[in-house]
């Protein structure tokens, strides 16, 4: 069986008693060798999430353990659907078929077991066997897949025994309510009053044309709430096309990037530059109810995006207006 591997330098160690221990990961396990580290960038309902792999690939059977820290939201979430959702999502990408599925804990951390049928090869068929734990908004996923009497027998069950998490921080810590910072953007000639010091992300978008164009967004997240405000620069091509079709296009895209149903649409400016302004709801992981508001403003070629969505009635209220009313644009050309 041949796993690809991304290398990363990170803090850890293999101990001399075969005890892997990662450092970065807050966990310890035992191998049968030196793993292999990998980097996965997995889909999720929250966007998407890096997931931190250990692989030890003896032939005819495999090792892994493996963490993917979710955002704060999660924590709000029903354990039982993270856990699930986290088990399903090992067996949909192996394309196995469930057979065992039961809860399991590891002393006070909730966690869910599942083994299921894996192919291994063409016309050769395995079983996975994987335990998976969720510490505040820390998943963690150990797991052997390969011959049956493995996986099952004394083998895999005393690897999988071997997992310990050894992380003794206490999760992230809760949103405390701070004072706005006016933030602005140098290169998106834009500010904007925000919560918090801003993260920063630059995503790859379509441009139409059969090339790229770069998404800029600033985002501060709070417990249930996030903010956003960014910026894309277009192809000239978008100056001919009518400002309502561009707009609602970039609109729509941001409400279903999160997966909503608009509630509400409006046409607004900014001084004599047109905007949209959309309402839209949707559920988060666990079944959480959110509403957001979005306003997208379209300036010569430059797209602009602020919006604020949140489990309270934030992106209507007062509160919500001041923030999304606190945008300017600041290009003088």
């Amino acid at each position: 069986m041949s796993i690809p591997c991304a290398l990363l330098a990170v803090a850890l160690a293999l101990q001399a008693d075969g005890s892997f221990v990662s450092t970065k990961g807050g966990f310890e396990v035992k191998l049968p060798g030196k793993p292999v580290e990998q980097l996965k960038r997995v889909p999720s309902d929250l966007g998407e999430i890096d997931m931190h792999l250990y692989v030890v690939d003896k032939g005819s059977s495999a090792y892994f353990a493996a963490y993917n820290d979710f955002p704060d939201i999660i924590a709000d979430a029903p354990v039982e659907n993270v856990l699930n959702g986290a088990a399903n999502g090992a067996i949909q990408s192996s394309k196995g078929k469930l057979l065992v599925q039961k809860d399991i804990r590891l002393g006070a951390i909730p966690g869910k077991e599942v083994e299921f049928s894996v192919q291994m090869g063409p016309g050769k068929s395995g079983t996975a066997r994987s335990w998976i734990y969720l510490d505040k908004t820390r998943l963690y996923q150990v797991m052997v897949l390969g011959d049956p009497a493995i996986v099952t027998g004394k083998i895999g069950t005393d690897f999988l025994n071997s997992f310990k998490i050894t992380r003794t921080d206490k999760g992230p810590a809760a949103a405390k309510p701070s004072n706005p910072i006016n933030f602005v953007s140098k290169a998106g000639k834009f500010e904007v009053k925000l919560p918090g010091q801003p993260t920063e992300q630059t995503k790859k978008l379509p441009d139409g044309g059969g090339g790229e164009i770069d998404l800029h967004l600033y985002i501060v997240s709070q417990g249930n709430t996030a903010y956003l405000a960014g910026y894309q620069d277009c192809r000239p091509a978008i100056m001919l096309e009518n400002p309502k079709d561009v707009l609602d296009r970039s609109a729509n895209g941001g409400v279903n990037a999160v997966k909503g149903t608009p509630t509400a649409r409006k046409a607004i400016k900014l001084g004599n530059i047109p905007g949209t302004e959309v309402t839209f709801t949707a559920k988060l992981p666990g079944g959480i109810e959110s509403t957001g508001r979005i306003r997208v403003y379209l300036d010569k070629q430059r797209l602009y995006q602020v919006g604020v969505m949140s489990d309270t009635d934030l992106a209507t209220s007062a509160a919500g207006n001041a923030f999304l009313n606190s945008f300017k644009i600041k290009r003088g050309d």
